[in-house]
């Protein structure tokens, strides 16, 4: 437990799909019901539905999602909460042994305290006729998203696995393309959240859940991983004023979930990080080469993580860390950006953008997420030069036990070539321009 800690609740799900909540000590509350799950959906996704373990993940899967969501944090106290679930499960017996590895993983993943209790069901699993996909098992399994990172490692696959399928999780149903690979849709939602918690640090844990158990069940037992090394180590290594690092692609997170599944999972599912040591930059320059011409259409991806009411159209702010990232990155790799669309052109001296309603100056807040983003991609380029490695081998220690030295100089060389490409980008731009502050 924390010494400032935050809100406490307790959620209790029923098999019904309602929930109890109370928040800090309050009155209890019935919302009915609190998850909507497609159990043809489900057929799909997971070949069949019948296995009570699967049920029971997916019904804990969205218990922690929910309990994420509904409660809020207290920011100007504590950033923790204690979160105290308790879940209807058929192989409840196996489910708490594991409880208390579960409760660290999130943990670590949400800076909460979880306490995940387990009650036994009395009905039979339900039996959902499976929808087995037609063909040979897929070579790997990859949570995926509208973004770069997802995109570019799809197509490494598939230049490393020609004669074979890649199956791709979705978090949305946004967007469904036909394909003759594929695309699955995580198949539960949360409901009766009227102001969700907006930092949702559970996210991963459903991404990656789902993907996991469409992989045991295709027979691939493999997940492959996107992110960058930027965007999985930076965030845990500079977090944000008094939040928690953020590690939802973090390599020690990813470790504690494959343990975690393995002590459950008829057979274990391997997570891999392919990209872990590399730059974005570095990964799209593999990715020009291994996709030829199909990776023309890296411009239509998205990166931005400030275009939620489509304010910039189909393109992005521009000036976010995910954009700021990807501009840098595109360079690097040499990629044609002249149909890479931004609200902040990159030259610009001034704090004025260009959105649906025409030409304005920044917000408070957009001004801020600059601000942000400016600092975080040049305290990154600064690890390279940094003189005091006593964090950082703490760091390396929990990423690979076995060989933190090895694992530090693996990270010294991503912060150089992430300084090497930052500074090139920026080198590009007017002397003036608001962007070149990202540099060291």
């Amino acid at each position: 437990m924390n010494a400032h800690a935050g809100k406490a609740a307790s959620v209790h799900v029923d098999r019904q799909l309602g929930a109890r909540f109370s928040e800090d000590g309050g009155a209890a509350l019935a919302v009915s019901p609190a998850l909507a799950i497609d159990q043809e959906s489900i057929a799909r996704f997971c070949l069949s539905a019948d296995t009570a373990l699967t049920q029971d993940l997916i019904m804990l899967c969205g218990a922690i999602w929910w309990a994420d969501r509904k409660v809020t944090r207290k920011r100007a106290t504590a950033w923790a909460r204690r979160l105290e679930l308790t879940v209807p499960a058929f192989e409840h017996k196996a489910l708490a042994v594991a409880a208390p590895t579960l409760a660290r993983v999130l943990r670590y993943l949400t800076g909460d305290d979880w306490i995940i209790n387990f009650e036994a069901r009395s009905d039979m699993p339900m039996r959902v006729q499976g929808l087995p996909f037609a063909g040979p098992k897929p070579a790997a399994v990859m949570p995926f998203s509208d973004g770069l990172d997802s995109f570019a490692q799809y197509l490494l696959l598939r230049a490393e696995h020609p004669d074979a399928e890649i199956w791709r999780v979705r978090t949305t149903t946004r967007n469904k393309k036909k394909s003759d690979e594929k695309l699955l849709h995580v198949p539960l939602s949360v409901l009766g959240i009227d102001h969700p918690e907006p930092s949702y640090r559970t996210r991963a844990f459903v991404f990656f859940l789902f993907a996991a158990l469409a992989a045991s069940a295709s027979g691939a037992n493999l997940v492959v991983i996107a992110e960058n090394g930027q965007g999985s180590l930076a965030p845990s290594l500079m977090p944000f004023a008094n939040e928690w690092p953020f590690r939802s692609t973090h390599p020690v997170f990813v470790r504690r979930l494959e343990d975690w599944l393995a002590a459950l999972l008829p057979a274990p599912v391997k997570f891999v990080q392919p990209q872990l040591w590399r730059t974005k930059g570095e990964v799209l320059a593999l990715m020009a080469e291994a996709a030829g011409s199909d990776a023309a259409a890296w411009a239509g991806t998205q990166s931005c993580s400030n275009n939620h009411r489509h304010l910039f159209g189909a393109g992005g702010c521009g000036f976010c860390g995910g954009c700021v990232l990807r501009r840098a990155s595109a360079h690097a790799a040499s990629l044609d950006a002249s149909g890479d669309a931004y609200g902040f052109d990159a030259a610009s001296t001034s704090l004025t953008l260009q959105d649906r309603r025409g030409q304005r100056r920044f917000s408070d807040n957009e001004a801020d997420i600059l601000r942000h983003s400016l600092r975080s991609m040049r305290e990154f380029t600064e690890l390279s030069g940094c003189s005091d490695l006593t964090r950082l081998q703490g760091e390396c220690m929990d990423i690979e036990p076995a060989a933190p030295d090895a694992a530090l100089k693996r990270l010294m060389r991503l912060a150089e070539a992430h300084r090497r490409e930052v500074n090139a980008y920026a080198a590009t731009l007017p002397q003036a321009a608001v962007l070149r502050a990202m540099a060291a």
